[in-house]
């Protein structure tokens, strides 16, 4: 379970920053093949540019930062179930075995039932 938590947290993160990086960092400064081939020779390179218009692609980056951004929810959540899980599940072992260890004398008169019949 801790190796899986583990890879939750991890592709949580790597998918929170895909989706940071998809909505924040953008560089479109021509994108027709002849502009961009020259472009990318005078060290001016397009990235997150997927279309000619600026507007489309903020439109594509935004829609591909959500998906980004539902995938790291996905992933926190299983990280935090399968948190809450184990804790539960380490939490019932140690009272249960806590419970179990106890050594109960029912001669003793405190643990006698006869009595709770005086009443």
């Amino acid at each position: 379970m801790k190796v899986l938590s583990t890879t939750s947290l991890i592709a949580s993160i790597i998918f929170f920053i895909m989706g940071f990086y998809r909505l924040v960092f953008y560089s479109n400064p021509g994108f027709a093949s002849s502009e961009s081939r020259h472009l990318e020779s005078t060290g001016h390179v397009s990235f997150n540019a997927w279309v000619g218009g600026d507007a489309f692609n903020y439109i594509i980056n935004a829609a591909q930062a959500t998906a980004y951004f539902v995938l790291f929810g996905v992933f926190y959540i299983t990280f935090v179930l399968i948190k809450i899980g184990v804790k539960l599940q380490n939490t019932a072992d140690s009272s249960f075995n806590s419970y179990s260890n106890r050594n109960v004398n029912f001669d003793d008169k405190e643990n006698n039932f006869e009595d709770m019949n005086k009443w």
